[in-house]
């Protein structure tokens, strides 16, 4: 499941994910993304993830084209968590998307916050 936080502002969204994220939950927030691109142009993105169980597989397939698609577009993406295989798949994505993804352990809200702004 996942929640816009009110501290999305702008060209910055902030993305809390809890527990398991279904195609549902993918279904509406590529739209939502899609939306915030159209009004801003480029954006950034912070994802908070507490206790994550896990993605459906088709759910995670469908973020692939999209991020592809928008790769240039979302200039960064902040992600703050302390799941260790969270850190080797995002190894794994910068290189596929040649994007700036960076992970923050989830004490360190205020550099991910700045390193998002620079």
């Amino acid at each position: 499941m996942y929640n816009i936080l009110p501290e999305t502002k702008d060209h910055i969204i902030v993305i809390r994910i809890e527990g398991y994220t279904n195609s549902q939950d993918i279904k509406t927030l590529l739209p939502y993304l899609t939306h915030r691109i159209k009004k801003h142009g480029k954006i950034r993105i912070l994802v908070i993830l507490k206790e994550v169980s896990g993605i459906e597989m088709f759910g995670f397939l469908k973020t692939i084209p999209f991020f592809f698609k928008y790769r240039k577009i979302i200039e960064k993406k902040a992600i703050l968590t302390d799941e260790i295989w969270v850190y080797k798949w995002t190894n794994i994505f910068k290189s596929l998307f040649n994007t700036k993804i960076h992970c923050f352990p989830s004490y360190e809200l205020v550099k991910a916050w700045e390193w998002l702004e620079k």
